[in-house]
Formats: C-alpha cells, sequence, structure tokens
C-alpha cells in the first residue's frame, strides 16, 4: 500500500482539499459539530470561572476531554469521506458502537499522554530545576514521537482495518517519522497564520471580541479536519500491516 512521497507542501494542501469537500458533502454534520463544540466551550467557561479551582490539577482537563468525546462521530465521517467517499449527512454519537470505542480510546489515551507533563510540572512546580525541565522536555518529545508514529492507527480505526493496533502503526510508519512531522507541520502552518490575524483584527473590535468563541468553534473544526485529512491520505500511502488480518490462533492439540 506504500507509494512514493509527494512534497510535504503539496500533500499539506491537499489534505486542505480534502478537507473541503468533505465540509462541503457532509455540512450538516460540520455545523451541528461547530454548534456542539460552541455550547460545550460555554460551559468550559462558566465552570472554570465558578467551579472549578484554578489551583486544580485535573478539573480543567474534563471538559476537553467531553470535547474529545463529542467531536468524534465528526473524525471518523472526515477519515471515512476521504477514504472511502462515504457521507454522513446528519451528526450522530454511538457510543456501543465498537469503531467510536476504539476511536476515542485512542484518543483519550494521548489526551491523557499530553495533559500528564502539566499535571507533572503543578505537582513538583516548588522544587524545580534545569534537571526537572529537561525531563518535561524529554516527555514532550517522547509524547510527540509516539503521536507522529501512531498517526496512521486513527484512520484504519474509521475504515475497520483488521490490523487497526498500535504495534502495527508503528511498524507501517518506520523511516517516515521526520516526514510525517513536517507534513503535520505543514497543515498547521497556514491555519495558525489565519488563526493569528483573524484574533488581531477581532480584538481591534469591541464587538469582535464576541466572536472570538464562535471564531475558534470553527478554527477548531478546520484545523482538527485538515489534520485528519492529512492522516488519511497518510493511512493510504503507509498502511500496510494495519490492513492484514491478524494472524489466526493455533488451536492446542
Amino acid at each position: 500500500m506504500s507509494s512514493p512521497r509527494p512534497s510535504i507542501f503539496r500533500a499539506a494542501a491537499t489534505a486542505y482539499r480534502d478537507l473541503a469537500d468533505a465540509l462541503a458533502a457532509m455540512r450538516g454534520l460540520a455545523v451541528t459539530t461547530a454548534a456542539i463544540i460552541f455550547a460545550a466551550e460555554i460551559l468550559n467557561w462558566a465552570l472554570n470561572s465558578w467551579v472549578i479551582p484554578a489551583e486544580s490539577l485535573l478539573g480543567r482537563e474534563i471538559m476537553p476531554l467531553v470535547i474529545t468525546f463529542l467531536v468524534t462521530p465528526f473524525l471518523i465521517a472526515v477519515h471515512r469521506h476521504v477514504l472511502l467517499r462515504e457521507i454522513t449527512p446528519s451528526y450522530e454519537i454511538n457510543p456501543s458502537e465498537r469503531r467510536f470505542q476504539l476511536f476515542f480510546g485512542w484518543s483519550m489515551v494521548f489526551f491523557l499522554l499530553g495533559a500528564f507533563p502539566r499535571v507533572l510540572v503543578a505537582v513538583v512546580a516548588p522544587g524545580r530545576n534545569v534537571a526537572f525541565s529537561f525531563v518535561v522536555l524529554g516527555l514532550l518529545i517522547a509524547l510527540t514521537v509516539v503521536s507522529v508514529r501512531t498517526v496512521i492507527l486513527f484512520p484504519a480505526i474509521a475504515v475497520d482495518a483488521p490490523g487497526a493496533t498500535w504495534e502495527n502503526a508503528v511498524r507501517d510508519t518506520k523511516g517516515h517519522g521526520w516526514w510525517i512531522f513536517f507534513l503535520l507541520f505543514a497543515v498547521m502552518v497556514p491555519f495558525t497564520a489565519v488563526a493569528m490575524i483573524v484574533i488581531v483584527v477581532a480584538l481591534a473590535s469591541p464587538l469582535g471580541v464576541l466572536l472570538l468563541v464562535p471564531l475558534e468553534c470553527v478554527g477548531m473544526i478546520v484545523l482538527l479536519g485538515a489534520l485528519v485529512a492529512a492522516a488519511s491520505r497518510l493511512y493510504e500511502r503507509l498502511g500496510d500491516r494495519v490492513n492484514q488480518p491478524p494472524p489466526a490462533s493455533t488451536a492446542d492439540d
């Protein structure tokens, strides 16, 4: 299933084209997901302002984790549209579905791994030193490497690939780590540039501040969708072992 690598910038542009196609084909799903994110962000702001203490270690991670759960149907739908041309016309959340459970389960694993360095910093803040800073930096680098090497696991799960396991994803991406990293970075660069311009323009106007939360929700849809589309194309090019069924177990005599 492996094929010659396109240029990083061409692959990033393809991700945005794939996202545009998916959003055009699934407008209802995208609008509903953005509205759900908007409501969740308002609730998150209210909880952080009046309920969850500022010094809470994990309290402020609750709503982001809930949002991860709520956007899972959208992410799966984009994967399936890019890879299978399947159209999901409306938002439907199905936690009892194995595909959903695996996708969200792995999303939660990476979410918690990403939160660990921040929690570690908060726990040992009084005794921080140079050595501790290197430990945190090492953890962040390790998390980045793991995330890059397992990126094709999510599209594999979304399309019910028979070998969609962490081990197979790592094996399939061997030797492609830096290329995957720079591709995902290239996807984020134009989004970040546009987002900074929009924020500056919004903050320059008193009424523009009110638009920041809905714009953030739209931005989340765009960034997550583009990264999902890029991951889908990576799976298409690199997925080999993730598409092979596990070997049949041999019955004992």
